[in-house]
């Protein structure tokens, strides 16, 4: 299939079940995940039964520090991303105002403001063109 495909927050839920089924049909998947133990053992899952690579990246995505070293090295590594899929995400956990440390209201630094630069930084390189990518918000 040759397609490569990187799915924020694929260490678990929909994500993970979603790179499952990428790398069975061959895409060449990167996971992403904040916890580096947790996504090597669903890469180590998911590698069994793909017939696509699995490679992961670790980032935490409340900082928009690391959304940007991220999409840099994304833009420094791809040969080109033809599905983005922005799953990452948190709910309220017990409803008090909790902020990034880049001072945002932390579910819209993880839920939109990381996707959105995630988004944005490949599309302004030669690592794809919105006609060519295929892109999704879970």
């Amino acid at each position: 299939m040759n397609k490569i495909a990187l799915i924020t927050g694929s260490s678990d839920g929909v994500g993970k079940e979603v790179a499952k089924r990428l790398a069975i049909q061959g895409v060449h998947v990167v996971l992403h995940g904040r916890n580096r133990v947790k996504t090597e053992q669903v890469k180590d899952e998911i590698s069994v039964d793909a017939t696509g690579l699995v490679d992961m990246l670790i980032a935490d995505l409340s900082s928009l520090h690391k959304v940007r070293e991220l999409a840099r090295h994304i833009m420094d590594t791809c040969s080109g991303l033809d599905i983005l899929i922005n799953n990452a995400g948190i709910g309220i956990a017990d409803g008090t105002r909790q902020e990034s440390e880049d001072g945002y209201e932390l579910r819209f630094a993880v839920n939109y403001l990381s996707h959105f630069l995630l988004t944005r930084a490949p599309a302004k390189t030669s690592c794809f063109s919105y006609g060519d990518m295929i892109l999704f918000w879970v």
